[in-house]
């Protein structure tokens, strides 16, 4: 027997659920769904070494956008499902058993680095085994768990230890010679009174040969999603070490919305979507304005997607800052309904435009365009289809029409994400050009 994930429904795919559905290995018979009853999405399905159980998440609500994943337990036999880790509050993923099948291991977003975790087959208490860095491709064998591990000085290397979390090593070594000659900043994490005085964290990273002496730039990066993280890992795309390396303070506040802090945390955004997001970023700069060593004349804020959207919403209510880069963002909520996806837009705005019409355009950046002055990049790929490139010419041509400074760089060839090795360059390149050209680089 094989278990697969797919769409409940196809075109027009204004519904994007998913079911777990079943065939004989031989290929005969048919796809049959075994999860038809719950409306909203099942997937990730992963048999036991025995097949007597099914392994998958599911969540239960379609009116939600950051509902946190449930892990699972289907028996074949008897049918019956059970919730593994009821209670706890985040969202497994990449789950997996050991020979015996008595203990399932996972990964997580919890608190800004995405830790592993281990719950009894039977279900019940949950046990986190390594909090440290991004973690992911959990392998079980022998009594150790093998697993890729990133941190945001590191990029991924393979790790083992015993599944108890102790006797942590390293096995992989291909990186270390060529960033023994890299000096990487440091980092620190932060926690903060955001919006409606809840505690928010953020990361802080130091330039390399940072001096407190000296009166640096703060550059402050507003993560996509919304329902993401900034997390303590070594991505290629917006990597903060590269930024940090430019002279910059670089601050990543996880605001509201983002996941990794609990499901009422993430949820908190929706219908009022850049509400709480904007407070907790303006109250993040604050914090990092009150430390002796930030010229806050000096202070430029960049995001791409939801990041993008929000660094948008910033320009048209403040002029703090004296750049803005764009990364493809969402200027016009109301063109978002061109999206590729458009199921859920109505809960993330608090409306359609055709009901609720008002509400959305109260959220829309597009709406406060009479006090946006601040310089900024705009950064897009023309294969956009999550948040189409129009958004892009809208908000530069906005821009340019009020006399604001305004640079448009188009990547014909790339769509959401900027992918490629010379483009990536490229855009990195263009993304420091900016900010040293309105806020310069390093102590001073």
């Amino acid at each position: 027997e094989l278990a697969v994930t797919a769409l409940v429904k196809g075109s027009p795919y204004d519904e994007l659920y998913t079911d777990i559905y079943t065939m004989p290995a031989d290929g005969s018979g048919t796809m049959t769904s075994i999860t038809a009853s719950n409306a909203a999405d099942d997937f990730g399905a992963r048999y036991t070494r025995d097949g007597k159980y099914l392994l998958y998440g599911r969540q239960l609500r379609t009116d939600m956008n950051a509902e946190n994943v449930k892990l699972v337990r289907l028996d074949r036999n008897s049918g019956e499902v059970i919730d593994l880790c009821r209670g706890f509050d985040r969202s497994p993923s990449g789950w997996t058993t050991n020979e015996s099948a008595n203990t399932v291991y996972f990964t997580a977003s919890h608190l800004a680095k995405t830790s592993v975790f281990s719950v009894p087959m039977s279900g019940g208490a949950v046990s986190m085994l390594l909090h440290s860095g991004t973690n992911s491709n959990l392998k079980v064998h022998g009594g150790r768990i093998v697993f890729l591990h990133e941190n945001i000085s590191a990029p991924v290397a393979l790790y083992s230890m015993k599944t108890n979390g102790s006797g942590l090593r390293k096995l992989t070594h291909f990186n270390d010679e060529i960033l023994a000659g890299v000096e990487m900043g440091r980092m620190e994490n932060m926690w903060f009174r955001g919006a409606e005085g809840d505690s928010v964290q953020a990361y802080v990273l130091y330039p390399p040969g940072f001096d407190a002496k000296k009166t640096w730039p703060l550059l402050v990066l507003v993560h996509g999603g919304p329902h993401g993280t900034f997390g303590d890992r070594f991505h290629p795309r917006w990597n903060a070490q590269v930024f940090a390396a430019g002279g910059y303070v670089t601050l990543m506040p996880n605001f509201h919305g983002s996941t990794g802090f609990g499901e009422y945390f993430a949820d908190r955004i929706n219908g009022e979507h850049p509400r709480l997001p904007f407070i907790d970023v303006m109250k993040a700069t604050d914090v990092m304005v009150g430390k002796p060593f930030i010229d806050s004349t000096r202070m430029a804020v960049a995001g791409g997607s939801y990041g993008g959207y929000l660094v948008s919403w910033i320009g048209g209510h403040t002029d703090r800052y004296a750049a803005i880069v764009n990364h493809a963002g969402v200027y016009n909520l109301m063109a978002q309904f061109g999206s590729d996806v458009t199921q859920h837009r109505d809960i993330s705005y608090g409306g359609t435009p055709w009901d609720g019409r008002d509400q959305v355009l109260k959220w829309s950046p597009s709406q406060y365009a009479k006090d946006y002055v601040t310089p900024t990049l705009v950064m897009h790929g023309e294969n956009d289809y999550r948040v189409p490139y129009g958004q892009a010419l809208e908000v530069y041509g906005m821009l340019k029409a009020k006399g604001v400074p305004a640079r448009l760089v188009v990547y014909p060839n790339e769509n959401h994400w900027i992918l490629t090795a010379q483009n990536s360059i490229h855009w990195y390149g263009e993304f420091h050009d900016w900010l040293h050209r309105w806020i310069g680089t390093g102590g001073k």
